[in-house]
């Protein structure tokens, strides 16, 4: 599984560099490959929200909390990109979630390496 994951970030990486590139460019196949990017990613930030709370010893609900987040924030700029209605609201949905719960994390994970 650990492999198998590790593999499937880099081509989710590698899937969404060229996408942007070739959405950016104005290349035919931008649209779908940046579609495919998002939906590759949030199944990557599904699979690292059932998995890291094994490895980090962090709450279940804090990580798939995360996981949503970045999923909202990962369509939020492809809407965006798109020129879809709601991205605006997305990204700013995401990102109002993300700072909080990141500086909880942070707080949090600060807390259980100063015991």
């Amino acid at each position: 599984m650990k492999k198998s994951f590790v593999i499937l970030r880099a081509i989710t990486a590698c899937l969404a560099g060229v996408a942007f590139t070739f959405k950016s460019c104005h290349w035919p196949g931008g649209t779908v490959m940046m579609f495919c990017a998002a939906v590759l990613i949030a199944v990557v930030a599904i699979m690292g929200a059932i998995e890291y709370p094994k490895i980090r010893r962090i709450g279940k609900g804090v990580s798939i909390f995360s996981a949503l987040t970045v999923i909202v924030c990962t369509f939020g700029f492809v809407f965006w990109m798109m020129y879809w209605p709601g991205g605006a609201i997305l990204r700013i949905l995401g990102f109002g979630i993300m700072l909080p719960i990141s500086a909880i994390w942070s707080a949090l994970s600060h807390t259980k390496h100063n015991k």
